[in-house]
């Protein structure tokens, strides 16, 4: 039997299927390790708490220095409905 894999990633500020998905080889996080760790629910395509996740998000990436992808007006937060 063959399932279809519906997987997605957000790389560089767009979701993409999991296969298309890549890291440029020079990627900072790629390279040193450099990431934030932060997880969240969503429920029917809508992130529970994300007011509270987001802020915890910005002051994580905050304390690495690493620029806050979703504080754009095209982050992941204009894309719901």
């Amino acid at each position: 039997m063959t399932t279809t894999d519906t997987r997605i990633a957000f790389i560089r500020g767009q979701f993409v299927p999991l296969a298309e998905a890549v890291i440029p080889v020079m990627d900072r996080g790629f390279l040193f390790g450099d990431g934030v760790y932060e997880v969240t629910a969503v429920i029917e395509g809508r992130l529970v708490d994300d007011t509270p996740h987001l802020a915890r998000l910005a002051r994580s990436l905050a304390e690495i220095d690493i620029p806050n992808p979703f504080a754009a007006p095209n982050g992941p937060r204009s894309k719901r409905n």
